[in-house]
């Protein structure tokens, strides 16, 4: 099956030093890839490498086989975004902002419609946005994502501020795209207890370095956790840096 998306040795350094390095991984139709790392590991700058955000230092990203250093375009149109706390324009209902994106869209409207009913707001089409509650916006969101009818979904904190129920609901939401559209999705998340349920494999990030690439199945074999896994795995990696 052929990658959607695939990284090699992706290397992007800012003016201060800091950045990520060496970034490594595939995206395939149905993958769902979790990000994780503490804050400043590197995972928003590979979502702004992806989403064109950002142009690499060095390495290849390559959409299809195909890479994109003389246009984004392509990626672009095949990849759909959701930031931690989707912007809406609250005075606009819920279809009137899918609208603003549809435009670009061969399709878009069409696409739109679908997404609003694939995340459940499909009886909110005409409601004002500003009358939504936190989990509405964020499956608003999501819709606004969907719109273009991409293949691969990049996620950062799409749970944030949500209640338990809330973010059951999302997770089962996001399953349930992957099983029936076949979408792969990355997505970065603090809640590793959700990584762990919705996730077939991790990259993990670590003072802008990949330090590892796992699938859930192995991680989870033997009774571990992945919250255990990736401490283990951190604490380790410090240690061989004291060492050196």
């Amino acid at each position: 099956m052929e990658p959607i998306l695939e990284l090699q040795n992706l290397s992007k350094t800012y003016s201060n030093g800091r950045g990520m390095h060496g970034t490594t991984f595939i995206m395939k139709p149905g993958d769902v890839t979790g990000l994780l790392g503490a804050n400043g590991a590197g995972k928003s700058t590979v979502m702004k490498l992806i989403s064109g955000l950002l142009a690499p230092d060095g390495g290849t990203l390559l959409h299809r086989g195909k890479g994109t250093t003389e246009s984004i375009r392509p990626l672009l149109r095949d990849v759909g975004f959701m930031v931690e706390q989707p912007e809406a324009f609250g005075y606009l209902t819920a279809m009137e902002n899918l609208a603003q994106k549809a435009r670009f869209y061969r399709n878009g409207m069409a696409s739109a419609e679908l997404a609003l009913q694939q995340v459940g707001l499909a009886n909110h089409r005409h409601e004002k946005v500003k009358t939504f509650s936190m989990g509405m916006k964020q499956r608003l969101g999501l819709a606004f994502a969907l719109t273009g009818d991409p293949s691969l979904l990049v996620l950062d904190e799409p749970t944030n501020g949500m209640d338990i129920e809330g973010r059951t609901d999302f997770r089962e939401l996001l399953l349930a795209l992957r099983d029936n559209r076949g979408l792969a999705i990355l997505l970065s998340t603090h809640l590793v207890s959700e990584l762990e349920q919705l996730a077939d494999g991790v990259v993990v990030l670590h003072e802008g370095r990949q330090i590892a690439t796992s699938g859930m199945q192995q991680i989870l074999q033997g009774g571990n956790s992945l919250e255990q896994w990736y401490l283990d795995l951190v604490r380790g990696s410090r240690k061989n840096v004291e060492v050196a």
